[in-house]
């Protein structure tokens, strides 16, 4: 049985991918799986900007539908508080978004290809699954990607169920993500694909990484947690002494193989190949018996010299809890990377982009009155392009200072016969004189920053948020012996580095910005005609900003008890099934069996908030406007729930003594109640009071007088 290389979530790292395929050829492998998300985070600046607004409106819109119940955003949109014009800006700057997107999807596929080609000429081939960051366009453009099936690749079935859940920075198209809008996206191939004889695969290729015991997981791993107990019930009944198989997984960025005691087999994480999780790319080459039983995992890393080095590999002979052994060697020197470049060219190392920051909020002040809603929108753009570009700046110094630590930790460990005090002295020496090298490619003078420890210490704290003493402290607490230990130790100092930046230049970018400015740009997110409340204060209108802008246009709670607006009443309504297509978010189209529990839900929770229920022809009703007009209470709630009922007569009587059916009186004295359903034909009020046997002076109501004769406004001819 050939052995197998295993790669996950390039992101975008062609150069890495070349290296782990070149590495797999020397190797002797002849087939290569890649767990998905092999591009990521494609889009520029300011697409990331305009597609991030839709997004989190999105996210919150998918939560209610999923639910089956409406209400937050999902129920203030249905209502109508928000106009065409802020549904427009939300939705034009994601079009924008997607153009520019889709025009990177063709080249993103080109260089995919041409990596897998490359496997492909020195005789390995490959299988790829679909990632969460997948678009759905881009399927068509990869041969060798699938989202779901069996195949025989190498001698070994290997069953593929792709998948993902969302996340932040998600491209603002479809994908293959498994989102709580769309949970049955995978799920009915992923069934289909069970229901084949799949029970002699050798491997399990999914995106998703399945879900840790005491945890409960996204709605993408439940999906795979069902799936693969579905599988595990049929082997038993089908086989005996079935044999589960081994599952590959990416997603997670983790790099480890664990025993999963309930389907009895190894689950493979072989870690990301993208330069982007503050350690070094990795990947793993897997060995299976002729039996397509797995024997030997092996650990592969790739440094920021670009030499691909073994760690080790995974002890399994025992059958459970592997126990991973250093074993390392070097596999491709740093300098043969040249010939890749001169086989690829510069299109395969791509330089890092830079987003460009621009602090210059007097002059967009100076374009129009500060409180004049255009001048907020060009404030409120300017600011999120910076955070955008500020995270993007950010997560770069932080890849370049864990790619340095890890380094300088791999270089002094591998030639260390005992880690003592010296050795930890060292690293550290190592590690601050590659940042200070990273300081003069950046434009610093070297010979005058490390003429003096303390004056090159300042800088390296400054620049990429480190400082000596937290180095030392977190080192000493690792024990370096165990293999991979510094690993753990890059990630919780690069973190707390990238918190601490992150932290100290948004007061830089935010300096700028007055209290009124924040308020300004908050009040883009209210709803249509919101007004101040009397003693109305924002105790934190950076927060007020944040929340309307970063996630959505705010809720009527969050407006009212929050922030202390009026809302306005409805003068947009929204159908459920325009929010749901116009936002993405799946169809409402559900089976019976759905629509009934998701219905007998929505009335539980109608009737615990106090919602009232009309009895009307010898039967029970509920109003809400979610229910779309009256509907009958279920016998089987009637049984459980308590409530108290009205009549239709009765609750006629409330309305109009409330305001809820404001009552029209013309210059004839006529009197008449606005039909919901169509204004432009208002219903005589007598003809109501007559079907419920009502004497209109018994009644307490207000009326709204109009200039001249109803009828004849109606009817001119």
């Amino acid at each position: 049985m050939p052995d197998i290389l295993f790669t996950s979530d390039w992101h975008g790292a062609w150069k890495n991918a070349l290296l782990a395929i070149l590495a797999g050829k020397q190797l002797g492998v002849e087939g290569h799986i890649c767990a998905g998300d092999m591009f990521y985070g494609e889009q520029d600046l300011e697409s990331t900007v305009n597609s991030n607004h839709f997004s989190q409106l999105q996210n919150g819109l998918a939560t209610s539908i999923a639910s089956g119940r409406v209400e937050g955003i999902f129920k203030d949109i249905k209502k109508g508080l928000y106009s065409d014009e802020q549904f427009n800006e939300i939705i034009d700057n994601r079009k924008k978004a997607k153009k520019t997107y889709e025009k990177r999807v063709q080249k993103t596929a080109e260089l995919a290809k041409a990596v897998l080609n490359f496997g492909k000429e020195k005789g390995i081939d490959s299988q790829t699954t679909f990632g969460n960051h997948t678009p759905a366009q881009y399927a068509e453009l990869i041969e060798d990607g699938a989202i779901a099936g069996i195949k025989q690749i190498w001698g070994i079935d290997v069953s593929i169920m792709g998948g993902g859940g969302p996340q932040a920075g998600m491209p603002p198209v479809d994908t293959f993500a498994d989102s709580q809008d769309n949970p049955r996206r995978n799920m009915e191939l992923w069934q289909e694909t069970i229901s084949q004889e799949w029970e002699n695969s050798g491997i399990l290729l999914t995106h998703v990484d399945p879900v840790k015991k005491g945890q409960m997981g996204g709605i993408a791993q439940q999906q795979l947690e069902s799936i693969l107990g579905q599988a595990k019930e049929k082997q038993i009944k089908n086989s005996e002494g079935y044999k589960f198989p081994v599952l590959f997984n990416g997603h997670s960025h983790k790099t480890e193989v664990n025993w999963i005691e309930k389907y009895d087999t190894f689950n493979v994480n072989c870690g990301s190949l993208a330069d982007s999780h503050n350690t070094s790319p990795t990947f793993m080459i897997t060995q299976f018996s002729d039996d397509q039983v797995l024997e030997k995992v092996v650990q592969y890393e790739i440094t920021q010299e670009n030499a691909v080095l073994q760690l080790g590999f995974y002890d399994i002979s025992e059958g459970k809890q592997p126990v991973f052994k250093e074993e390392r060697q070097e596999i491709i020197a740093g300098q043969e990377i040249e010939q890749l470049k001169e086989q690829f060219g510069d299109k395969f190392f791509p330089e890092k982009p830079a987003g460009k920051m621009n602090l210059d909020y007097e002059s967009i002040r100076k374009s129009g009155s500060p409180m004049d809603q255009e001048t907020a929108k060009k404030l409120d753009l300017q600011v999120r392009k910076n955070v955008a570009a500020l995270d993007q700046y950010i997560r770069h110094l932080t890849e370049d200072l864990g790619s340095v630590m890890a380094d300088s930790a791999r270089n002094y460990l591998e030639e260390c016969q005992e880690i003592t005090n010296t050795v930890r002295d060292n690293i550290i020496e190592d590690i601050e004189e590659n940042l200070l090298r990273r300081l003069e490619q950046m434009g610093f003078n070297y010979d005058a920053i490390s003429s003096d420890s303390a004056h090159a210490r300042h800088f390296i704290n400054t620049i990429f948020g480190i400082d000596y003493t937290a180095k030392v402290n977190a080192l000493n607490e690792i024990d370096l012996s165990e293999p991979n230990k510094h690993t753990q130790w890059v990630r919780g100092v690069t973190k707390e580095a990238g918190e601490k930046l992150r932290k100290g230049y948004f007061q830089i970018i935010f300096a700028g910005i007055e209290r009124d400015d924040w308020i300004a740009m908050g009040e883009l997110g209210l709803p249509q005609g919101a007004t101040k409340q009397d003693g109305h204060f924002i105790k934190d209108p950076m927060g007020f900003w944040a929340e309307a802008r970063f996630y959505s246009p705010l809720a009527s709670r969050e407006v009212t008890e929050k922030y202390g607006y009026n809302v306005p009443d409805p003068i947009n309504p929204k159908k459920e099934q325009w929010i749901a297509d116009t936002f993405e978010v799946g169809s409402y189209e559900l089976s019976p069996t759905e629509r009934i529990e998701r219905l007998e839900s929505q009335i539980e929770d109608y009737i615990k908030d106090g919602g009232k229920v009309i009895e009307a022809q010898g039967d029970h009703y509920v109003t809400g406007e979610e229910f779309g007009g009256a509907t009958r209470i279920p016998e089987s709630l009637k049984e459980t729930l308590e409530y108290e009922t009205v009549t239709e007569g009765e609750n006629f009587v409330n309305d109009l003594e409330n305001g809820d059916l404001p009552v029209l009186k013309d210059d004839s004295g006529a009197e008449y109640i606005m039909n919901p359903e169509n204004p432009v034909q208002p219903i005589p009020l007598k003809e109501l009071t007559n079907r419920f046997g009502i004497d209109p002076g018994d009644i307490d109501y207000n009326t709204s007088q109009i200039n001249g004769n109803i009828s004849e406004m109606l009817n001119p001819n």
